[in-house]
């Protein structure tokens, strides 16, 4: 293996790396989105329930 192959496949790795890093941030954002209303509604229902 040369120097440069090496190198080129550290760089595919690194990206592969990335883009699932990427995926599953977008996943968590999409999760989040769905989950905070549901969250705030809870959070709403037991707030008033104390009072």
């Amino acid at each position: 293996m040369t120097t440069s192959s090496t190198a080129h496949l550290a760089q595919v790795l690194l990206g592969v790396r990335a883009g699932h890093l990427a995926h599953h941030r977008v996943r968590l954002l999409q999760t989040g989105r769905t989950l905070l209303p549901q969250a705030q509604a809870w959070f709403a229902k037991t707030d008033n329930a104390e009072l």
